[in-house]
């Protein structure tokens, strides 16, 4: 069986309830994460650097929420120390700094750190973020 399909069925095992067994379940997991050579995985805050150059010149957005961290900062933080043009934030249920209540309407309210708009995902009736929003950056 090929590496791709164990950890597929590790998945589907887990979602299926067929390893219901908390041990199965963990001894599932434990085998589907070995399968990943250590050097493949990166995260990507561990290189944020490198993306400064692309960054630069361009009106960034950032699709995020409070565990948008690096470290004990939050990325929307040290971009807008670095200087970068962020231009809105888009935030999810319970809001970009996870201090809204669920379901609470984000649209329209401002990051109080960076003076940054804060923009919902879900604009209005649409479910979606609006037209004006999605031209208002480059980079995300």
């Amino acid at each position: 069986m090929t590496d791709i399909f164990r950890f597929i069925r590790f998945f589907v095992s887990v979602a299926s309830g067929q390893a219901a067994d908390a041990v199965a379940a963990r001894n599932l997991l434990s085998d589907a994460i070995s399968l990943v050579p250590k050097e493949s995985v990166r995260v990507g805050t561990t290189d944020t650097a490198m993306y400064y150059p692309r960054l630069a010149g361009e009106r960034v957005t950032l699709l995020a929420n409070h565990t948008s961290m690096i470290g004990e900062r939050h990325l929307i933080d040290i971009l807008h120390a670095r200087g970068f043009d962020v231009t809105a934030i888009f935030a999810p249920e319970h809001g970009f700094r996870g201090t809204a209540d669920p379901g609470e309407h984000m649209g329209g309210s401002v990051d109080a750190a960076t003076g940054i708009p804060i923009r919902s995902l879900c604009d209005g009736n649409t479910r979606r973020p609006s037209d004006e929003a999605m031209h208002s950056f480059e980079v995300a």
